[in-house]
């Protein structure tokens, strides 16, 4: 039995700081092809570790609030409307946080995992950071922070870009 395997958004973390009064010092981020990719159980494993499959269902429960964040945020932050972006960052740093917690136990994984686990907590504290510059650059009227901001979450979904990749190839 094959399960799809969670596929982010990429477009939609690239939250828009710069429609806010960064003037044009970010380039937008570009969307990667949305390919589909699948994993099937492996029963070749420890029963203790778990494998691409497992972990792929693990971390689907965060997915939702922190995509769902994610549009928000863009969305507030493409109006140009400051109070509204810096709700939207709040909401966002807030589920990358409650991801991060979330999987944090996640511990004892097979080697084919570790370089996805990676990505995918480096993502999390690229998502974090980057909305915490955004709040402070917003509250600052600093749209070099604002930069600093946006240069974060586009970093971070570098990151999300490899660990999709990286998931959809594990070979455990």
């Amino acid at each position: 039995m094959a399960a799809r395997l969670v596929r982010i958004p990429l477009a939609i973390l690239a939250v828009g700081l710069c429609a806010v009064g960064c003037g044009d010092a970010v380039a937008p981020i570009s969307t990667p092809t949305t390919e589909t990719a699948t994993a099937t159980p492996n029963s070749g494993n420890n029963p203790n570790q778990p494998n691409a499959y497992v972990y792929n269902l693990l971390i689907q429960e965060d997915m939702p609030p922190l995509v769902a964040a994610a549009q928000g945020a863009q969305g507030a932050c493409s109006a140009g409307d400051l109070a509204r972006c810096r709700a939207g960052l709040v909401a966002l740093q807030a589920a990358a946080t409650q991801f991060q917690n979330d999987d944090v136990w996640l511990s004892g994984l097979p080697d084919c995992l570790k370089p996805v686990d990676l990505e995918l907590s480096l993502a999390l504290a690229g998502l974090i950071h980057g909305s915490g510059l955004g709040i402070a650059g917003i509250d600052n009227s600093n749209s070099s922070t604002m930069n600093a901001g946006t240069s974060e979450i586009q970093s971070a979904t570098g990151h999300l870009s490899k660990f999709n990749s990286l998931l959809g190839s594990a070979s455990c």
